[in-house]
């Protein structure tokens, strides 16, 4: 599954917003907690993890 900007947006602030069947929501929701250019870092962050085999 590709995910766009704001679904890696949205798990990473409310992670439980969107969870897969079967799979536990042990990840911790980061709402208030991070400001939000350090939201942005993690979102580049997680795409460039993405592209790191191609």
């Amino acid at each position: 599954m590709k995910a766009d900007e704001a679904y890696i947006r949205e798990s990473i602030l409310n992670s439980t917003a969107k969870v897969v069947k079967d799979y536990n929501p042990i990840m911790p929701p980061y709402q208030g907690q991070l400001k939000d250019d350090e939201v942005t870092a993690l979102v580049e962050y997680v795409k460039s993890l993405g592209s790191a085999g191609n």
